[in-house]
């Protein structure tokens, strides 16, 4: 599932802004290793598929490294 890209290990979860920042296989340079103490997501384009119930008011990023995903400063 992780070399699909399905699933990814949460980087940082921020409940105070909703969002969790994720890191998943297809974007990395090796491959993504996972541990029983990881926590664990799916990857937003899979909820439909899948039958993933949206119960919280978390949203995956997928793509924490990318400057559209950086904190705007004025």
């Amino acid at each position: 599932m992780t070399e699909l890209g399905i699933v990814g290990r949460v980087r940082d979860l921020n409940e105070k802004t909703g969002y969790v920042e994720a890191d998943f296989e297809y974007s990395m340079e090796q491959r993504l290793t996972l541990s029983m103490t990881d926590t664990c997501v799916i990857h937003p384009m899979f909820y439909r598929k899948l039958n993933i119930v949206l119960d919280q008011k978390l949203r995956v990023l997928p793509f924490p490294d990318r400057d559209e995903f950086k904190p705007v400063s004025y």
